[in-house]
C-alpha cells in the first residue's frame, strides 16, 4: 500500500468538489400550473415543469418535458427536455434530451454538450428545424445491397 498526503491545493479542490456537489441539488420548483415572469437568482438547482419568462440564474436548471423558458439563462448545468427560448450561458454542461428543444444563443462553450436523438438545437426556428430533419435524414438507413 502507498503513502497518500494531501496538499493544501488537494483540499481546495475538494471542498470545491463538495461545493458544487451541494449547489446541484435541486431545492427549487416552479409547477406546471405556474406561469412566471420576472428574475430569479437561484444559488442552487431548479425544475421547471410550467412557464417562465425573464431572467434566471442558477447552478443547475432542468426544464421539463412540460416545462417552457424564454428569457436569459446563466447557469452552471443545464438539462432541457422541454423548450428553451434563450439567450443561454450554460458554463459547464448542457444537456438536451429526447424532444427537448433550444432555439437561441449560447453564449460560452460549455465543457460538455449532450444532444439526444430527437432534440432539436438551433438559433432560429428555421435553423432548429433544419437541424432536426438534417439529423433524422443522416440517422436513416436503407437495407444493405446484396453482394453479387
Amino acid at each position: 500500500m502507498g503513502d497518500f498526503s494531501f496538499t493544501e491545493d488537494d483540499l481546495e479542490i475538494i471542498q470545491e468538489e463538495a461545493e458544487e456537489t451541494e449547489s446541484s441539488i435541486i431545492r427549487s420548483f416552479i409547477g406546471s400550473d405556474v406561469y412566471m415572469e420576472g428574475r430569479l437568482d437561484i444559488r442552487q438547482g431548479i425544475e421547471i415543469s410550467g412557464y417562465y419568462k425573464g431572467d434566471l440564474t442558477s447552478h443547475t436548471l432542468c426544464i421539463l418535458v412540460r416545462g417552457k423558458v424564454e428569457g436569459k439563462i446563466d447557469s452552471f448545468n443545464v438539462i432541457i427536455e422541454g423548450v428553451a427560448n434563450v439567450a443561454m450561458t450554460a458554463r459547464k454542461r448542457l444537456d438536451i434530451r429526447k424532444g427537448g428543444r433550444f432555439v437561441g444563443s449560447l453564449q460560452t462553450q460549455p465543457e460538455v454538450i449532450t444532444l439526444s436523438e430527437y432534440a432539436t438545437f438551433g438559433e432560429t426556428d428555421e435553423v432548429a428545424q433544419g437541424f432536426r430533419k438534417e439529423y433524422v435524414r443522416d440517422r436513416s438507413f436503407s437495407k444493405p445491397e446484396k453482394p453479387s
